[in-house]
């Protein structure tokens, strides 16, 4: 897969997972949890790669949980595309138990 490919994956991914925080957004705010602004960070080379979206969620001054989603690994694509609004809903919603 090369680079360009690559890109246009996590930026879908990015804009999938953007989309489901924003539903998730008043529910959040509700238990007093704002998600910081989401990015894609890369590292690594071919067989290497490895790009991930971190979610950091704060109550306050204070990261109350984070979590990632890892989108390629060893230079293989992690997440299916379809299955992030899931991962995200899931994620958050263990998140939310937590505060609870």
């Amino acid at each position: 897969m090369d680079n360009n490919q690559r890109q246009l994956i996590e930026e879908k991914a990015l804009s999938l997972a953007k989309a489901q925080i924003v539903i998730w957004t008043s529910r959040l705010e509700e238990n007093g949890i704002e998600i910081e602004d989401i990015s894609i960070a890369r590292s690594g080379d071919e067989t290497n790669y490895f790009s991930e979206i971190e979610f950091n969620l704060w109550k306050g001054n204070n990261i109350e949980t984070f979590f990632s989603l890892i989108i390629f690994m060893e230079g293989k694509q992690s997440i299916d595309l379809n299955d992030v609004p899931k991962f995200i809903d899931d994620e958050i919603i263990a998140s939310i138990e937590g505060v609870n």
